[in-house]
């Protein structure tokens, strides 16, 4: 595989499988991970797909992490339990080549669940295994990592309304914080040509409300309209502003939360 077109993607998942196929499609070399052994999301077949687990160990995979130009790690901390998420971001810096780029898919979870507006600059729980695993590329790697914080991800086959509808909601009138999984392609994408390094927000900038978002998803999709209670939690006052990505990325075609296929 050639080093300076190879990218090695920790994580074939929803997101993970999808960027490999798109990556492939552009002349890339795409190998990537997963705990399965026949591929669920993956459609190219040219896309080097390897079942591995993180109790296992790197050892497998430290031949193939040498040779990448780019790493993007997309596995959330959700997924670990046994071992420490930080220490395994820590070792996939550590066996890679010293001029490897490394792509990490943090959340904006890591910004507490109250008022106010959060850009990267500010404070978050340093105690979350996400600021944990930010660190570790950044302390590492700080000349060669990018940290996209997503936005909640969502895309023609996925969207939390499925989950609201069965259930009362709070905070209708808080903002939804959501990116679609092009956009995060989109971004991905962008990160790996520009010559960038750093910490980005990445949420769609659409300023719509949860009962709207969410009553309107659910009309277009055919289910019953969620029930919104008037309790306010910390959210509706809250915003995650991803100003920074939209200008240093010149990033300005979203897809429309509200734009129906």
């Amino acid at each position: 595989m050639e080093t300076n077109k190879t990218v090695g993607i920790i994580g074939l998942g929803w997101l993970g499988a999808s960027l490999a196929n798109n990556l492939n499609q552009l002349g890339y070399s795409v190998w990537g991970t997963q705990t399965q052994s026949i591929p669920r999301f993956v459609t190219d077949e040219h896309v080097k797909s390897i079942r591995w687990k993180h109790e296992d160990g790197l050892e497998q995979l430290i031949p193939l992490l040498k040779s990448s130009k780019t790493i993007i790690v997309t596995i959330p901390p959700s997924k670990f339990e046994a071992i420490n998420y930080k220490t395994l971001m820590e070792d996939i810096v550590k066996n890679s080549d010293n001029e490897t780029k490394f792509i990490y898919t943090s959340s904006i979870g890591i910004y507490p669940r109250s008022k106010g507006a959060f850009n990267e600059s500010a404070e978050v729980d340093r105690q979350s295994n996400l600021y944990l695993a930010e660190q570790a590329f950044l302390s590492y790697s700080p000349s060669q990592s990018v940290i996209l914080r997503l936005g909640g991800l969502i895309g023609n086959d996925r969207n939390p309304v499925h989950y609201l509808v069965k259930k009362e909601n709070d905070d209708p009138d808080g903002k939804v914080h959501l990116i679609d999984k092009i956009d995060v392609i989109g971004a991905i994408l962008q990160s790996i040509t520009l010559d960038k390094t750093g910490v980005w927000n990445v949420v769609n900038p659409e300023n719509v409300s949860r009962k709207v978002y969410y009553t309107k998803m659910a009309q277009h999709l055919g289910l019953p309209k969620p029930h919104f209670n008037q309790k306010v939690t910390g959210l509706t006052e809250r915003k995650i502003i991803s100003t920074k990505f939209i200008e240093d990325f010149d990033y300005k075609s979203f897809r429309p939360l509200l734009e129906f296929d």
